[in-house]
């Protein structure tokens, strides 16, 4: 929080670039209260977000293992006038991983070409990753074989 603080108390044209670096580093560390906080005083502060930015929130709630929070954050995007990427949808795809959570992986994995995103290798082998480690190894093989027909 000193960090935020720090930042709060710049000017506003030095103020978005520090938030954004910090922001990066939230990611990078899990710290997803922090990358929260951070994107609420860009917002305060006028700044418009992006799907990087955005993306950086969710991968910091991932590490965290706080699939709850990458699934609001994704959910959000469209309402902020941004489109998910692919991106977008593998790290909340690898929080449901680390979550256990293979049903929403595998539902989030049919999801993405719904919404005119197309799933990547990344998305492919997260989703089996998931439905392995909760032991759905019939699921994990046919998302592997409908990989090959890629």
């Amino acid at each position: 929080m000193q960090v935020l603080s720090s930042i709060e108390g710049r000017q506003a044209s030095t103020r978005e670039p520090n938030c954004r670096s910090a922001l990066s580093a939230c990611s990078r560390r899990g710290h997803w209260e922090l990358a929260f906080s951070l994107k609420a005083t860009l917002q305060e502060h006028g700044a418009k977000l992006d799907t990087k930015d955005y993306n950086a929130v969710i991968h910091a709630c991932s590490r965290a293992k706080q699939w709850q929070q990458s699934l609001a954050l994704l959910s959000d995007m469209p309402a902020s006038q941004l489109k998910p990427n692919s991106h977008s949808f593998n790290v909340v795809m690898s929080a449901f991983e680390r979550g256990q959570n293979w049903k929403l992986a595998l539902r989030l994995l049919h999801l993405m070409p719904k919404v005119h995103v197309s799933p990547d290798v990344v998305s492919y082998t997260t989703t089996v990753s998931a439905c392995a480690k909760g032991s759905q190894w019939h699921l994990a093989l046919s998302i592997l074989l409908g990989m090959s027909e890629m």
